[in-house]
């Protein structure tokens, strides 16, 4: 979502772009949902996608947190809340969804496809970037806006490195939390339109609800903080932490048990967190 939102904003400015994108799409069936509030809504009232992101999205009109053992100890209604403070709702989107607008609504002639960095040559007039499948695109300016794992923060480092500048760690981020997150059919235990979370110590569930569709999220603290860059999750370790979450209710009666086995789809990641002190990098 952000490379495309900033691809939108350079096309409102009338400045020329090209977006590579390394996957074969820019609509993967990846993550779960995405909530969007007032400050987020108003960039894309400006960028002319605000319509089509409201067609798209549901408020979160009502709020529960309950412990583990399924005893409700808070309720709130944000949707009221936020329509007195800011004039709008918390929107809530499956992740798909809002990438889709993004992409949907851009010049297809600004996006090239399945296009992996392979290296940055800066030079005096600007710079190339090669891909490695041969293509080579040249620009003033190289935006990275490919997340945690970054491959184009990768390559600066090492540009940093060769000419003596300051760099960022290698590792940069950590992690002092696990996530599991997915997508199923709406419970009738939870009313559409809903947000509900439990918790307990080192543990806690987040669920979403919008019409017949549903998100859930699994937080656990790990033993200890852990700067390691990519961990891959096998379905055997989603299942031993699942099996630690069975028990948790989300609601009064509806224990995540009983949600797991009605999912469409799942991810399983290491929460990595940071900030970097450089954010550039210039020949």
């Amino acid at each position: 979502p952000v490379g495309l939102t900033a691809a939108h904003a350079l096309l409102h400015a009338g400045i020329d772009f090209i977006v590579l994108e390394a996957r074969s799409t820019c609509v993967p069936e990846s993550g779960a949902s995405l909530l969007a509030y007032a400050s987020t809504q108003r960039v894309w009232h400006q960028l002319g996608l605000y319509p089509a992101m409201a067609a798209h999205s549901g408020p979160i009109e009502t709020r529960a947190v309950c412990s583990h053992a399924g005893t409700i100890y808070r309720r709130g209604t944000p949707a009221a809340i936020h329509r007195r403070l800011f004039g709008t709702t918390p929107w809530n989107f499956h992740r798909r969804d809002l990438v889709g607008v993004l992409y949907d609504s851009l010049p297809k002639d600004r996006v090239r496809l399945g296009k992996k960095l392979a290296a940055l040559e800066p030079d005096a007039d600007g710079i190339t970037v090669r891909c490695e499948d041969g293509t080579i695109e040249r620009g003033s300016i190289v935006l990275g806006v490919d997340g945690v794992h970054s491959k184009t923060r990768t390559l600066m480092r090492g540009l940093a490195l060769a000419d003596g500048t300051n760099v960022n760690p290698e590792r940069p981020y950590q992690a002092s939390y696990r996530c599991i997150w997915g997508t199923c059919p709406r419970p009738a235990q939870c009313p559409p339109e809903s947000n509900a979370e439990s918790h307990g110590v080192g543990r806690s569930i987040m669920f979403m609800a919008v019409g017949d569709r549903s998100w859930f999220f699994l937080y656990e603290e790990l033993d200890q903080p852990t700067d390691q860059a990519r961990r891959d999750y096998t379905a055997s370790d989603m299942e031993a932490m699942v099996a630690r979450f069975a028990s948790f209710y989300i609601v009064p009666g509806l224990p995540f048990g009983q949600v797991w086995p009605t999912r469409t789809a799942e991810g399983m990641a290491d929460l990595l967190e940071g900030m970097l002190p450089r954010w550039h990098h210039s020949s």
